[in-house]
């Protein structure tokens, strides 16, 4: 989820960084965001964890409000 929410600070009105960055800085920051997420996935996996996303629904969909 945070690799579909981070290009929103490429937009105008949410930091505009998108005016201000070429393409090198710009595909950079997108690798750095897409290895942050296999990461903390991959420590997510190890663990035997679930992703908060997966969590969220799980708990929305198995623990309805009474």
């Amino acid at each position: 989820m945070i690799a579909s929410t981070a290009p929103a600070v490429f937009v105008p009105y949410a930091g505009g960084l998108g005016t201000k960055l070429g393409t090198a800085e710009a595909s950079a920051i997108a690798i750095c965001t897409w290895l942050a997420t296999v990461v903390f996935a991959e420590a997510l996996r190890r663990k035997g964890k679930q992703g908060p996303a997966e969590t969220l629904l799980r708990h929305l969909t198995y623990n309805p409000r009474r």
